[in-house]
């Protein structure tokens, strides 16, 4: 019977502080990253070929968000520092969804609702279309381009 690469990755990241002799925040996160070098060298007989790809796929999109929001922020506490509000031009963009599952529109929402400058609006009925306010005057098509090259291309990743 073949467990379930997250059951045996669980009972790793478990077994490890017994191993080791105690447990802490380092020993629990040590036995997570043996688990994973466990299951890279040996992804056949745990089948965990897709969940290796899956989780660093999962820290890459981790690191993607946390990049944007860094710059997101610096670019909105610029927009209220510096520039006029009059020269703001904020913008409702509509966002394609159609090619996305329940899962991934969700995930994709919140990621756009937490990097500041942006907001998910509203999500139509179909789940076909998402609408996204920008703060900054970017043309629709910029912002549509880098809500894709950056979050979509991030979640789908890990999701598929």
């Amino acid at each position: 019977m073949r467990f379930s690469p997250f059951i045996s990755h669980l009972a790793i990241i478990v077994a490890w502080p017994f191993l080791t002799g105690g447990y802490s925040a380092l020993n629990i996160f040590g036995g997570y990253v043996v688990g994973l070098l466990v299951m890279l060298t040996f992804p056949e007989p745990l089948n965990a070929k897709d969940y290796t790809r899956r989780t660093f796929a999962f820290f890459l999109y981790f690191l993607v968000f946390a990049k944007n929001f860094i710059l997101a922020s610096l670019s909105v506490a610029f927009i209220i520092l510096f520039k006029a509000r009059r020269a703001l031009t904020p913008r409702l963009v509509h966002y394609h969804t159609k090619h996305l599952s329940r899962t991934e529109i969700l995930i994709l929402a919140h990621s756009i609702t937490l990097t500041p400058g942006t907001t998910a609006v509203h999500l139509s009925e179909d789940l076909k279309t998402m609408t996204v306010h920008a703060l900054d005057g970017k043309p629709a098509e910029k912002v549509r381009k880098s809500i894709h090259d950056t979050l979509e291309v991030s979640i789908l990743r890990f999701t598929r």
